[in-house]
C-alpha cells in the first residue's frame, strides 16, 4: 500500500462522516449520506466505504465494478456502507 493511499483510507472516513462529503462533492454541492434515510452516514458507514473503495478496488480491474454497480447505478462501496451520492438539497435533516 502506497502511503498516499492510506492516506486516503484515513481521510475520507473523516471528510465523509463529519461532512459528509469530500472537497470535491462539497464543491459540486453533493453529500453521501444513507441510502434509505438519507441522512448523513456518519463514521463507520464512512469507514467501510472508504476500506471497500481504497482497498477492495484495486484488487479487480476498474471496468469489472461497472458490473456489480446496481440499478440505482450504487457501486459496490456504496452497497456496502448503505451509502448513496445525492443533491446536498436531498439531504434529510434531523
Amino acid at each position: 500500500m502506497r502511503p498516499n493511499q492510506a492516506a486516503r483510507i484515513g481521510e475520507r472516513p473523516m471528510l465523509h462522516g463529519l461532512y459528509g462529503a469530500s472537497p470535491g462533492k462539497l464543491l459540486a454541492g453533493l453529500k453521501v449520506v444513507d441510502a434509505d434515510s438519507h441522512h448523513p452516514i456518519g463514521f463507520p458507514s464512512s469507514a467501510i466505504r472508504s476500506v471497500v473503495f481504497n482497498v477492495l478496488a484495486p484488487l479487480v480491474y476498474l471496468p469489472a465494478w461497472s458490473i456489480l454497480a446496481d440499478g440505482g447505478r450504487r457501486g459496490v462501496h456504496e452497497r456496502a456502507s448503505k451509502s448513496t451520492v445525492v443533491d446536498d438539497a436531498d439531504v434529510a435533516t434531523p
